[in-house]
Formats: structure tokens, C-alpha cells, sequence
């Protein structure tokens, strides 16, 4: 599971290859954030995570820390980049939990913190 997630972070947020989200998402993927709850498919998903890395150009993440629980993994990432709205540096830490089922992501719930930068 850590390594599924390590793909996450990696191969989808740092490289921006969303095809990778084929091969450790389920078909359906329950997300909560601060927009409420919502069912979608990988497609969908797909689609979100192009619209997100719009917005932040160039970013660089890293995983602070990481744990386990049965079948759910606790992250904590820090992104820094050029917010492409307000053309200034920005950092975002990241609060996300995600659970599995068997190899795939299936639910997420994912916080983020705008000019949070808790490694300073």
C-alpha cells in the first residue's frame, strides 16, 4: 500500500502522469474534501487532477510523513510551485488519508493548507 501511495505522490502529482491513476485507483473513487463527498470514476478523477496541476505549475512534492492502519494510509505532503492565478510562489501542505481496497485507492479524504509550510 505504501508503495501504491508513493506512486500517487511521485508518478501522479510530481511527474503529472495522470495515466498512472489506471493502475492504483479503482474504478470508482470516493472523494472528501472540503467540497463534501463525491463518487468518481477514473476518468473523472483523471480529469480533477489535470485541472489541479494547472494551478500550480512546476510543482515540486514531497511526502513529510507517512503511516499505516489497516487498510488506510495517512499522508503528509508538502507542494511547492508558482501559483498560476496569482503568478506568486506558493506552498501547500497537504493532509490526506486514503483507503485501499486489495492494491487499489478506492476512498480519499484529502485537506489542504494553502501557505502552510511546515517545514520551515
Amino acid at each position: 500500500m505504501l508503495r501504491v501511495v508513493r506512486r500517487l505522490w511521485d508518478e501522479v502529482w510530481r511527474d503529472r502522469d495522470v495515466a498512472v491513476l489506471d493502475e492504483i485507483v479503482a474504478e470508482h473513487y470516493v472523494r472528501h474534501n472540503s467540497s463534501g463527498t463525491v463518487t468518481l470514476t477514473r476518468e473523472e478523477l483523471k480529469a480533477e487532477f489535470v485541472q489541479y496541476q494547472r494551478t500550480l505549475h512546476s510543482p515540486v512534492t514531497t511526502v513529510d510523513a507517512w503511516a499505516r492502519e489497516g487498510d488506510v494510509i495517512f499522508v503528509r505532503a508538502t507542494s511547492r510551485g508558482v501559483n498560476i492565478e496569482t503568478e506568486r510562489a506558493q506552498v501547500v501542505t497537504w493532509m490526506s488519508s486514503y483507503r485501499f481496497e486489495g492494491d487499489r485507492i478506492a476512498e480519499g479524504w484529502i485537506a489542504t493548507l494553502p501557505d502552510v509550510d511546515w517545514e520551515s
